[in-house]
C-alpha cells in the first residue's frame, strides 16, 4: 500500500504526501448568517460579544447547537498562533478582518 493519498478531482487524481503542510494564517473568518456572537441569544437582554480573548471565552457557555463549535475553533486557532478570529455576516467579512464588524477573538 502507498504512503501518499490520492485526492480526485474531475476524474483526474492527484498524488499529496501524507505529511500535510501547514499554513501560517494570521485570521480565521467564520461567516455566519447574524452580526456576531450573543451573550443571552434570543432573550430581551441580549448582547453581541465584540472583542475577547480565548480565556474570556473559555469562562463563557453556549450550547453546541449555538456558536459553541465556532467558539472552539476560534480559541484552538488563537491558542495555536492565530492573531485573530472572527465570526459575522459573510457581507462584512472586510470589516471584521479589520476589527470594525462580527465578534473578534484575540490570544
Amino acid at each position: 500500500m502507498s504512503t501518499a493519498n490520492t485526492v480526485g478531482n474531475a476524474g483526474s487524481a492527484a498524488r499529496t504526501p501524507n505529511k500535510l503542510r501547514l499554513l501560517p494564517l494570521s485570521a480565521l473568518l467564520m461567516p455566519t448568517d447574524v452580526n456576531g456572537a450573543y451573550q443571552g441569544w434570543g432573550i430581551s437582554k441580549q448582547s453581541l460579544l465584540k472583542r475577547m480573548t480565548s480565556a474570556d471565552l473559555r469562562k463563557q457557555e453556549f450550547s453546541s447547537g449555538s456558536m459553541g463549535p465556532k467558539f472552539e475553533a476560534a480559541a484552538a486557532f488563537v491558542d495555536s498562533g492565530g492573531q485573530l478570529a472572527g465570526i459575522g455576516k459573510l457581507e462584512d467579512a472586510r470589516a471584521i478582518l479589520e476589527g470594525k464588524a462580527g465578534t473578534l477573538m484575540t490570544l
